[in-house]
């Protein structure tokens, strides 16, 4: 029998992070961290100035900002906006009235440092949702001023820079984003190593052994544990259910027990830690998401293999090892 083939996890957007929790001070620390790493060490602290103004100041070439081989060189001034309003937005007037009124707000504080020349390149750091066209508003009226470069890293940015450093997303003093739950993965290591022998990267693709049946049947569940149709259909369904088979007879095989007791261990750790901490998290595979962050993080030595993480766990949801199975009375 041919072995089956596990196809690479699907990347979802990253996750909250909770930043209006953040005070003012708190986001300063978070964008002096970004900047230290996008343009290098020399990243000055934020500091208030003549005018009340507060600001971070880099003067030479930046390391990897916008990119290695065509960084900013220059004074670049860095301005921390944040706000503790959750869904606010670039487009918003008072962040928008910031940048363009001449008398007020960061405008004239833009124009002194141009006069003095003490700024080349500019960056607003804000929390704020940088929507379609609002960033284009604002940087037409800094730009006017003459500097060589503008620019402004809104909160879809900001997320997808904790995201690719979660050691640096773990770090954040905001209580809402403190980790839900640890998990040792070890086991799971282990049970990994002992699939390998059953299912490879080499080989066909079993056709799916699924019917409409089951698949209904499942919907029942995504709609108890507010799982998306769409994750469910792309990883759980098109990425993974034709395989379930072969988890299942591995489980089942008595060669397997020890595998097997690990198996079952980590289902009911999990199983217990999602319902006490399930609060936590908006839709189901946002648990999935963390739990596949958690076991990629702790245990590097995965590196190749990390697509059984998520193989796994979409198998326990869909055995209903993890997940309500009906609606609680």
């Amino acid at each position: 029998m041919a072995r089956a083939k596990l196809q690479a996890p699907i990347l979802m957007r990253p996750r909250d992070y909770f930043l209006y929790h953040l005070n003012y001070t708190e986001f300063e620390e978070l964008v002096t961290t970004i900047c230290k790493y996008w343009l290098g060490e020399g990243v000055g602290r934020f500091a208030e100035g003549k005018d009340g103004g507060r600001d971070a100041r880099f003067n030479g070439k930046a390391d990897r900002y916008p990119s290695e081989s065509g960084s900013w060189d220059g004074k670049i001034v860095i301005q921390a906006k944040h706000t503790k309003t959750p869904n606010a937005s670039c487009s918003d007037s008072d962040f928008q009235s910031n940048f363009k009124d001449a008398d007020k707000g960061e405008r004239p504080k833009i124009k002194r440092l141009m006069d003095e020349g003490l700024l080349s390149h500019y960056m607003v750091f804000t929390n704020r949702k940088l929507t379609g066209g609002a960033d284009e508003k604002v940087l037409k009226a800094i730009s006017s001023l003459g500097m060589e470069d503008a620019v402004i890293v809104g909160l879809e940015d900001i997320d997808q820079f904790l995201h690719s450093h979660p050691e640096i997303a773990r770090s954040l003093p905001s209580r809402a984003y403190q980790r839900p739950f640890e998990f040792d993965a070890t086991d799971m290591v282990e049970v990994i190593a002992g699939l390998g022998e059953v299912i490879t990267d080499t080989g066909s693709k079993f056709e799916s052994v699924s019917d409409l049946e089951l698949v209904n049947k499942k919907k029942v569940k995504n709609k108890v544990n507010n799982m998306s149709a769409s994750y469910y259909q792309t990883v759980v369904v098109d990425g993974f259910m034709a395989l379930f088979p072969e988890m299942k007879g591995f489980l089942e095989n008595e060669r397997n027990a020890n595998y097997r007791g690990m198996y079952h261990d980590i289902a009911d750790e999990l199983r217990q830690k999602i319902v006490l901490f399930r609060d936590q998290f908006d839709r189901f595979e946002e648990v999935l998401v963390y739990l596949y962050d958690e076991v990629r993080t702790t245990k590097p030595e995965l590196a190749g293999r990390r697509r059984y993480i998520t193989f796994l766990l979409c198998y326990m949801y869909f055995d209903c090892d993890i997940g309500e199975r009906e609606p609680l009375q």
